[in-house]
């Protein structure tokens, strides 16, 4: 293992912007090992690596030995942030996994895997989840294996008409545009941005919350 480990670790103090107990929590060890890897007290072995790594999107080769890039390549968003990222702090967030999708996120987390159990991935700015992609109707805005960072709205309050909403229902979740009619105050119009999909009504009863996509990007994995 390189020697340099211990001064990598107080890199991503500097480059996540936190003290040493808050990355300790952040990737689940004990504030008193964590000082003693950083100082040096501690040989790092590779499963330890390999648990800061995981929580933080790191490539354990980084961590371990040096070996760029820092983060893994498809966890480093594109195009979202500028030339200086590497000077600047990412947020993690908890990435809702795509069997959500085949049911609701509020379904999901009732069930007992709460966002604390969510692979944490890296975004570009301050959001509550990512959602991952999946198929062909908000091309090409948003096509298969983008990443889109979101947060929720009160939506009892106002929805901004013409932006990309999460919207997580009884019947499944949906990325869709959502728009909003005078005469239809009790339901939501979802449309796709690709116009082989036709826009459709959810009724605001069977919508557990919307939440705004914030920003995306296009991984190495989109198709």
């Amino acid at each position: 293992m390189d020697s340099d480990s211990t001064s990598r670790l107080r890199k991503l103090l500097d480059y996540y912007n936190m003290n040493q107990a808050q990355l300790a929590e952040k990737v689940g060890i004990e504030p008193s090992n964590l000082s003693r890897l950083i100082t040096g007290k501690r040989q790092m072995g590779r499963n330890v690596a390999l648990q800061i790594a995981n929580a933080l999107g790191l490539n354990v080769s980084w961590l371990l030995e040096g070996q760029e890039p820092m983060l893994k390549q498809a966890d480093a968003p594109e195009g979202t942030v500028d030339s200086n990222a590497a000077q600047s702090p990412l947020y993690l967030v908890p990435l809702v996994p795509e069997t959500a999708f085949g049911g609701s996120i509020e379904g999901y987390f009732r069930q007992g895997t709460g966002a604390d159990r969510c692979e944490r991935v890296p975004a570009p700015l301050e959001c509550d989840l990512a959602f991952q992609v999946a198929g062909r109707s908000m091309e090409p805005d948003y096509p298969g294996g983008t990443r889109v960072f979101v947060r929720r709205i009160n939506d009892e309050a106002f929805i901004a008409p013409g932006y990309a909403y999460v919207i997580d229902t009884e019947n499944g979740v949906f990325l869709k545009v959502v728009n909003t009619d005078p005469e239809k105050p009790d339901v939501i119009i979802a449309k796709s941005t690709n116009p082989d999909f036709g826009p459709f009504e959810i009724p605001r009863t069977s919508v557990y919350a919307l939440y705004r996509v914030l920003g995306s990007w296009r991984g190495p994995g989109a198709v």
